[in-house]
């Protein structure tokens, strides 16, 4: 049986934008075969296209490299996406790099790492509660040792810079997820009272 294509977010996000498989192909800039082959699953999503796909339709990364197709779309400030989204993308690919003003672009790096550090304060007293925040600590200090050698090296390599964001986003979203998940379980384990032993119940 086929597979059907609605089952990959590349193919919801493409319905949704209203394109044909040839023009979202143009847009994203990759073979029409490629994007069929991701549509049916027969190739996985790379990090790196996942990145194409976002840049070329203003979609957000996380969304598409979490796989869910029947995940509400979000454009990359977290908002419903809107068709109108493409457009803008594909107007801001055609404008030269240098006509962003340095000050546009390091607003964007404040929001996006304030973001961050909201999240990581608030996973961080998750794992304090639950007695885990060394665990937390290691693992968090693995993922930025690794990212910023990546970082170093992706100074001359727009495209190693590019999978450096994707891999530390996906990382850092894996982390919030288990710190998360801990501080249920432990909420779970002391809202749920101790079966009584075998002895207490001779008694």
């Amino acid at each position: 049986m086929k597979p059907s294509p609605c089952h990959r977010p590349l193919a919801v996000l493409r319905l949704e934008i209203g394109l044909q498989q040839k023009e979202m192909a143009d847009a994203v800039g990759c073979p029409v075969s490629t994007l069929q082959s991701l549509e049916l699953g027969r190739r996985n999503l790379t990090e790196e296209m996942a990145v194409q796909v976002s840049n070329a339709t203003n979609v957000h990364l996380g969304w598409l490299l979490n796989g869910d197709p029947n995940a509400p779309i979000i454009d990359q400030e977290g908002n419903p996406y809107d068709p109108v989204q493409f457009e803008v993308a594909q107007g801001n690919l055609l404008m030269p790099k240098s006509s962003m003003s340095q000050d546009m672009e390091e607003a964007m790096i404040d929001f996006h790492a304030a973001d961050l550090i909201v999240r990581f304060r608030k996973c961080f007293l998750q794992a304090g509660r639950s007695g885990r925040w060394q665990l937390f600590v290691w693992r968090v200090s693995k993922v930025f040792d690794q990212t910023e050698e990546e970082c170093k090296r992706a100074d001359a390599d727009t495209g190693a810079r590019e999978r450096f964001k994707a891999r530390y986003l996906r990382a850092l979203r894996k982390e919030t997820e288990e710190a998360e998940r801990i501080l249920y379980e432990k909420r779970l384990a002391i809202s749920t009272p101790p079966k009584a032993s075998r002895r207490t119940r001779k008694k």
